[in-house]
C-alpha cells in the first residue's frame, strides 16, 4: 500500500490533550474539538494523554467521545508524547484540556500543514492575554524571556510565543525529532530542535481564554526546567559565549590596571581592575569549559562541534600540560613578589595587578589540570566498559514510529521523576 493510500485510510486530524484532573472542563473541550474538526471538513479524533487523574477525567473524556491513553510518567511533555504516539491522524493538533485554547482556529492551523505549505502552525496567545487569562509574570517576563532564548538557541526567527501549547504538525515528522523532555520544557525543546532542522514554522493570533479548574503551572520550577533544557540544547548561548565575554572583560580590566601605574587607592578603578579582572578571567574560563562539557555530555544534544575537547586524548593531555605550565608560572610570580617583600626590595609598581594575574593563572591552571585528568579517566572508562552501548533515552520518552504503543515507564536519566504534571 502506498504512503498516500495509507494516509487516506487514517483520520486527517488528531487533537491531543494532556490531562491531569480536568473533570470540570475536559468534556467541554473534547466536544468543542470534535465539532471543530467536522466544521473544518476533516475526519478526526480526540486523544487524551492522561497523567494519572483521580477525579474521573478519564471516564468523562471517553463519554464525550475521546480516546484515553494512560501515561504513568508525570509531566506535561510525557502526557503529550503519549497522546501523540498513540494518535492515528496524519496531522496532530496539540492543545490543553482546560478550555484555554479556542478551537475555532483549528482549521486555520491544520490547512497549511496538510497542504505542505508549512511544517508547524502556532496559535499565539497574545490577542487573548489578559490579567484574567495569563499571570503578570508569565505575560511580561517569563514568556518573553523564554521566547527570546528559544529563538537564540535555534528556534524560528519570527517566533513571538514559545510557550503556546496550541500547535499543528505532521505526526510522523514530529516523531522524527525524538523529543526527550517530559515536563513543560517539552514546548521549548520542540521549537529548538525543529528550528535546527529548518522546519517552516508560522504563527497566527488565536487568542487565549481563562482556564477552567486549577492551574498546574509552577512559575519558578517550570521556568528553571525550561532554562535547563535550553542550556542542554544550546550551551553556547548561556555558557560558552558569556564565558568568553567574561574572559575578555577580565583581560581588559587587568590590562588597564597594568597601564595605570602607581599605588591604587582602595575602591579606585585600578584597584578594582586588579581584583575583579582575575575573577572575570577565572569565571570566563570555567564557563567556557562548562559549555564544552554540556555540549558533549548533554542527553538532548545530537551533535557537538566541541566533542573533540572531551574525546580526544591528545587534547586532554595538552589541557593538563598547559595547566601545569600556568601553575608553574603563577608560583614563580608569587615567589618573586614574596622575595621582593622579604628582601625589602620594594614591591614592583605593578605589584597588585601582578599578584592578581598570578592567582588567576594558578586557579585556571588547576582547573585545566583537573579537567584534563578527569575527562581522560571518564574517556578511558567509557571505552573499557562500553558505556556507548546503552540504549538511547530518546526512545524512552518518544518511541520511534510505533503505531499505537503507549509510552513505557523508563524516563530520561537527566530528568526528575517529580517533573511538573500535565496541563497548564
Amino acid at each position: 500500500m502506498s504512503m498516500l493510500a495509507t494516509e487516506a485510510a487514517r483520520p486527517q486530524v488528531s487533537v491531543v490533550l494532556p490531562c491531569l484532573n480536568e473533570a470540570g472542563s475536559v468534556a467541554l473541550v473534547v466536544r468543542e474539538a470534535l465539532e471543530a474538526i467536522g466544521a473544518a471538513g476533516y475526519t478526526g479524533e480526540v486523544v487524551i494523554g492522561d497523567n494519572g487523574s483521580t477525579d474521573g477525567s478519564q471516564a468523562i473524556a471517553e463519554a464525550a467521545g475521546a480516546r484515553v491513553v494512560h501515561q504513568p510518567i508525570r509531566g506535561y511533555g510525557a502526557a503529550l508524547a503519549a497522546g501523540i504516539n498513540a494518535a492515528r491522524g496524519v496531522i496532530v493538533v496539540m492543545a490543553d484540556a482546560d478550555n484555554t485554547y479556542p478551537f475555532e482556529f483549528l482549521g486555520r492551523l491544520v490547512a497549511p500543514v496538510l497542504a505542505d505549505e508549512v511544517d508547524m502552525m502556532i496559535g499565539a496567545r497574545w490577542s487573548g492575554a489578559t490579567a484574567h487569562t495569563m499571570p503578570f509574570l508569565h505575560r511580561f517576563v517569563g514568556t518573553p524571556v523564554l521566547t527570546w532564548l528559544v529563538r537564540r538557541a535555534g528556534g524560528p526567527a519570527g517566533l513571538t510565543d514559545s510557550q503556546s501549547g496550541f500547535r499543528a504538525f505532521r505526526r510522523d515528522r514530529l516523531l522524527d525529532l525524538h523529543l526527550r523532555s517530559t515536563g513543560m520544557d517539552y514546548a521549548s525543546e520542540m521549537f529548538i530542535v525543529a528550528g535546527r532542522q529548518d522546519w517552516r514554522i508560522r504563527e497566527i493570533p488565536a487568542g487565549y481564554r481563562e482556564r477552567i479548574g486549577e492551574s498546574k503551572l509552577d512559575t519558578l520550577a517550570d521556568g528553571w526546567r525550561h532554562l535547563k533544557t535550553i542550556v542542554l540544547l544550546a550551551p553556547d548561548l548561556l555558557a560558552t559565549y558569556p564565558g568568553a565575554a567574561a574572559f575578555l572583560a577580565g583581560v581588559l580590566m587587568l590590562g588597564f590596571s597594568f597601564l595605570n601605574r602607581g599605588a591604587f587607592a582602595i575602591g579606585s578603578l585600578g584597584w578594582l581592575g586588579s581584583l575583579l579582572g582575575p575573577v572575570f578571567i577565572i569565571i570566563g574560563v570555567q564557563a567556557v569549559l562548562a559549555g564544552v562539557v554540556i555540549g558533549v555530555a548533554s542527553p538532548l544534544r545530537r551533535h557537538s562541534r566541541t566533542e573533540r575537547f572531551l574525546t580526544d586524548e591528545e587534547v586532554l593531555r595538552s589541557a593538563a600540560i598547559g595547566g601545569l605550565w600556568l601553575v608553574g608560572v603563577a608560583l614563580v610570580l608569587d615567589l618573586t613578589l614574596f622575595l621582593s617583600w622579604a628582601l625589602r626590595l620594594g614591591a614592583p609598581f605593578v605589584g597588585l595587578p601582578l599578584a592578581g594575574l598570578a592567582q588567576a593563572m594558578l586557579l585556571i591552571g588547576l582547573t585545566l589540570i583537573w579537567y584534563g585528568v578527569i575527562a581522560s579517566i571518564l574517556l578511558a572508562g567509557s571505552r573499557r566498559w562500553g558505556a556507548g552501548d546503552a540504549p538511547s533515552t530518546a526512545d524512552a520518552v518518544m518511541p520511534r514510529r510505533s503505531a499505537d504503543a503507549v509510552l513505557p515507564v523508563p524516563i530520561d536519566a537527566w530528568d526528575s521523576t517529580a517533573s511538573p504534571a500535565a496541563g497548564s
